[in-house]
C-alpha cells in the first residue's frame, strides 16, 4: 500500500452543531467522495460501533477492516464525526489511538462557553435519561472533573493518547463569522473554499433545545420512571463521568404525555421557578491556556467572547412531588415494557459478545452495553 490517508475524527463536543454537521456530511457524501474524502454511508450509525471503545461489541478488527476498505476506494481522507468520543477517558482515547496505528490521526473538538453549553447539555441529559435540576447538575459538574465544565480534559486526554494531532475551535467565536461553526470546522479539516461553499449551501441547523417547560416535565417523569424500575437517577450524567455507557436511554416521547397532565406538572413547576447566575460559575477557560496552540487562528484573543450575564430560569421541584399522581403512574406503567425491552435487547448483545470472546457470563455489568 502507498501513502495511507489521514484520519479526521470530529469529536463534538455535544451541543456545538455536531448533528447539523453530520447531517450535512451524510447528505453530500457523493460530493465528499469526489474530493477523495471517505465518510461512512450511515454516518453516526456506522461511526459509533467503529469508534466507541466503550461498547461491548467494539473490536479493533472491524475498525481496521473499514479503514482498509476506504483505502481501496482511493480515499485520501477518512472522516468520522462522533461526539461521544469527547467523553472518553485517558484509557479510552489510548485504545482508539492505538487501534489507528499507521495512520495520521487528527482529533477535532469544538468547545462552547460553559454559560450556554452547560444548560444545553443538561437539557440533552434530561431528554435522554436524567432527572436532576439544572442547579443540581451545575453543582455536581463543578464538584468533580466532569468534562461539561473541565473543557481542557478532552484536549489533554487526546494529546496524551499517543501519536496524533489535536485541534480545537471556539464555537462562540466561529458563530460570529460567515458560515458559522460548520464553516470553521470544515476549514480546520482542510476543506477548500469551493467544497465548503457547496456543502454549506445545503446545510440545516438541527436539534435546537425545545421549550424549557417541556424539558422540565420530562425531567420529573424520568425521575419517577427510574424510581419505579429501581434504576439509578441521572445515569447519563454519571456515565460520562465514569467513562461508560448509560445503562438504558429513556428518551420519553413528548407526544405521548397527556396535555392535561403536562399542564398540571407545569403549574407545579412554575411555582418553583428560580434564576441561576450562570455568569458567576467558575472560569473554565483559564484551564485551556496550556492548549492555546491547539486553536488555529486564536492568537492572543480570549477563548470565548464575552457572554450575556442574564440569569437562566429553571424549576427547583424534584420528581417525588409528582410521583403520587395517578396519571403520572399510568404514564410510567406504559413506559416500563418499552424500557425493559431495551434492557433485554442490550443484554442479548452483550451475551452474544461474551460468547464470541469466551468471557464468562455474569462478569462485568451493564456499564459495557453498546449504545
Amino acid at each position: 500500500m502507498g501513502v495511507r490517508p489521514k484520519i479526521i475524527i470530529h469529536a463534538g463536543m455535544h451541543k456545538t452543531g455536531t448533528s447539523s454537521l453530520q447531517k450535512m456530511l451524510a447528505d453530500r457524501r457523493e460530493v465528499l467522495a469526489h474530493h477523495k474524502i471517505w465518510y461512512p454511508g450511515n454516518g453516526v450509525a456506522d461511526a459509533a460501533p467503529l469508534l466507541n471503545v466503550k461498547r461491548a461489541d467494539w473490536t479493533e478488527t472491524a475498525l481496521r477492516e473499514t479503514l482498509e476498505t476506504a483505502c481501496r476506494q482511493g480515499a485520501e481522507t477518512i472522516l468520522f464525526s462522533l461526539e461521544s468520543v469527547s467523553t472518553f477517558s485517558e484509557d479510552s482515547f489510548r485504545r482508539l489511538t492505538d487501534a489507528l496505528h499507521g495512520y495520521k490521526v487528527l482529533y477535532l473538538f469544538t468547545l462552547r462557553h460553559w454559560a450556554t453549553y452547560m444548560p444545553s447539555r443538561w437539557a440533552q441529559y434530561v431528554r435522554r435519561r436524567d432527572s436532576q435540576t439544572l442547579g443540581q447538575y451545575v453543582t455536581a459538574a463543578l464538584q468533580g472533573d466532569h468534562i461539561d465544565h473541565r473543557l481542557d480534559l478532552p484536549l489533554a486526554r487526546a494529546l496524551g493518547s499517543g501519536k496524533c494531532q489535536v485541534r480545537a475551535i471556539s464555537y462562540d467565536w466561529a458563530s460570529k463569522k460567515p458560515g458559522g461553526v460548520l464553516n470553521a470546522v470544515m476549514r480546520v479539516m482542510g476543506f477548500d473554499d469551493a467544497l465548503r461553499t457547496t456543502l454549506l449551501a445545503s446545510a440545516e441547523w438541527r436539534h435546537r433545545t425545545p421549550d424549557r417547560a417541556a424539558i422540565e416535565t420530562v425531567r420529573l417523569l424520568n425521575g419517577v420512571l427510574s424510581a419505579h424500575m429501581g434504576l439509578p437517577q441521572n445515569d447519563n450524567f454519571h456515565a460520562v463521568l465514569e467513562d461508560r455507557l448509560v445503562d438504558v436511554p429513556f428518551t420519553l416521547p413528548g407526544n405521548a404525555i397527556d396535555r392535561d397532565l403536562a399542564f398540571r406538572i407545569r403549574e407545579i413547576g412554575d411555582c418553583t421557578l428560580t434564576d441561576g447566575g450562570i455568569i458567576d460559575w467558575p472560569d473554565a477557560a483559564s484551564l485551556l491556556e496550556d492548549y492555546r496552540g491547539c486553536f488555529p487562528g486564536l492568537a492572543d484573543r480570549p477563548f470565548f467572547p464575552p457572554v450575556d450575564g442574564k440569569p437562566l430560569s429553571s424549576w427547583s421541584v424534584e420528581w417525588p412531588a409528582i410521583a403520587g399522581d395517578r396519571e403520572v403512574q399510568a404514564f410510567v406503567a406504559g413506559m416500563v415494557p418499552v424500557i425493559e425491552q431495551r434492557l433485554a435487547d442490550r443484554d442479548a448483545i452483550v451475551a452474544q459478545t461474551r460468547a464470541g470472546t469466551g468471557e464468562e457470563a455474569g462478569s462485568g455489568t451493564r456499564e459495557r452495553l453498546p449504545g
